[in-house]
This record gives C-alpha cells, structure tokens and sequence, in this order.
C-alpha cells in the first residue's frame, strides 16, 4: 500500500470497511495493520464493516483505529457524524450496524435503519461529494454530490452515482494464507505455483484510485487487480481506465478544488461542538 500511495501521488485513502476477520482490536495488533496505516503518511478515511465488531454496539475495533494519528473516521461513535475534506473534496458517511457471525432473516431491514438515519442527520445540507458505508443496500439509499463507495460485497460493481469496490476480508496474515492441506488427497489437488502459495483463491486483490480534476468533477477511477501477494512481489493481472463522466455525468460548477485547500474535519451538525472546527497538521511518518 505505501507502493501504491507513492506511486500513484495518493492524497487519501478511503477504507470501506472489513478492515479486520474476527473484530478483535488484536488482530490489527499482531498483524501490524495499525502501524501500517499511520506508515501511509496521508489521512486514512474509513467507516466500519460487519467484520470490524464482534457483538452489537461494539466499538472496541472503531476506537482503536481512531487512535490512529492519521485515520479520520466518518461516525466515530454511533450517531456522531464528521464531514471530511481533502483538498476541497468532501466525504461523509456512516458504520455498519452488523457485526461478525450476526446471524439475521432481514438484514434489509436494519440497513434501511442506518440509511434513514443518515438521511435525517443531513436534510437540509448540501450533500457531500462523496458518501461511504460499508453495505452497498445502505449506500444506494442516502444521496452523494458526486458517488457513493461501498464495499462488502467482494466484487466491483460501477454505475453512474455508485462506485462498488472489491477485495478480500481483513487486511491481516488471517486473510493472506489459507490453512495448508492435512491430507494426502487434499496435497494432491492443492498443488500450486510456487509465487502464489497460500494465497486466497476466488478472486483477485485489487484497489481502485479516484482522480478528481480541479473543478472537482471525477475525472477518472482506475482498477487495479494483482496477485503474488503471499510471496511479498505483487503483480498487476489488469489494470482499467474508466472516464469520470461514466459515473458523474454532470460536473459541479462554480468549484475549485487543489492542495491549497489541505484537510479539514468538522462535525455534520452543528450540535454538540463547534461546526467551523479543522483539523491541526495531520500526524504522518515515512514508509
């Protein structure tokens, strides 16, 4: 990820969720995920998925990446909503209410729930360019100035307003490496190539980076897929193109957005603290 921060000039990052398995605070602790994120250098936006909890209400997972000098969460408690700017881009958004193992008949339901929610914190303002949630059912119910990002799903999905990433579960040793086989049998139909031994199977690893032009339209999404992970040389399988107009068809106007402008956070509303607040100098170290 510092590659890819580095090369491609990344000026944040966006995690849709689904940062850990098993939403134990640990797990980032062993994997050194924590660390690797405050090693990114940029502000790390993220919002919850169904793995960053192990029960209802749980935040354990949500304040310890909050203590993260470089990660700005867009509801850091339940209820509590930050607008975000990077640069004149704004980002907004909310948690996912479902936890690891929940077992439910109607999970539309409680995702309507969050959308609803969300929708009654921000009647009335402007919406901002982008808005995160984990579940895409939640997501595609809450208006964006520009698109909605969701996750969850493990497949990329891309249409005007809506921006569907993919990738694995948990970015942590749990999610790189597969058990090995323990029977004669199963050795026999595991065998595999030597450079992606271990690694998960089903489909490939991949990130998207969102350019935004000055006027702060999106200008572009770039699709990026690889393997090799496992044997620490990644390698690019596919890399798409796609024009920003696909999903915004209609520029905003009147807008100007650049390094200039910097990173500010402030609440959604203007209750309990003082709307007009930003952030200091973000905390970052080196690769």
């Amino acid at each position: 990820m510092r590659q890819v921060v580095a090369r491609e000039r990344v000026d944040a990052v966006i995690d849709l969720g689904d940062l850990l398995n098993f939403g134990q605070p640990r797990e980032g602790v062993l994997t050194g995920i924590y660390e690797g994120i405050e090693s990114l250098g940029v502000p790390y936006i993220y919002v919850r998925g169904n793995h960053d909890a192990a029960s209802p209400g749980d935040e354990s997972v949500l304040r310890r990446v909050s203590r993260v000098p470089n990660v700005l969460p867009v509801e850091p408690t339940a209820g509590q909503f930050v607008r975000v700017e990077v640069n004149g881009v704004s980002v907004s958004g909310f948690n996912d209410a479902r936890y690891y193992n929940e077992r439910s008949a109607d999970f539309g339901a409680a995702q309507e729930q969050l959308a609803a929610r969300f929708r009654g914190v921000t009647e009335g303002l402007q919406p901002t360019d982008l808005v995160i949630a984990h579940q895409p059912y939640s997501a595609r119910r809450v208006e964006a100035g520009a698109a909605r990002l969701s996750g969850h799903m493990h497949s990329p999905l891309l249409e005007r307003g809506h921006i569907q990433v993919s990738s694995f579960t948990g970015g942590g040793l749990v999610n790189q490496f597969r058990l090995p086989p323990l029977t004669e049998q199963a050795r026999t139909a595991d065998d595999e190539e030597p450079e992606t031994a271990g690694e998960l199977q089903g489909h490939p690893y991949s990130f998207d980076v969102l350019r935004f032009a000055e006027d702060c339209s999106i200008m572009s999404i770039t699709r990026y897929s690889y393997r090799n992970l496992a044997s620490g040389r990644p390698q690019y399988d596919q890399i798409t193109v796609i024009d920003g107009r696909r999903i915004q068809p209609d520029p905003p106007e009147g807008r100007t957005c650049g390094p200039a402008l910097g990173v500010t956070t402030r609440p959604l509303l203007a209750s309990g603290g003082d709307p007009d607040r930003t952030a200091g100098p973000l905390a970052t170290s080196g690769p």
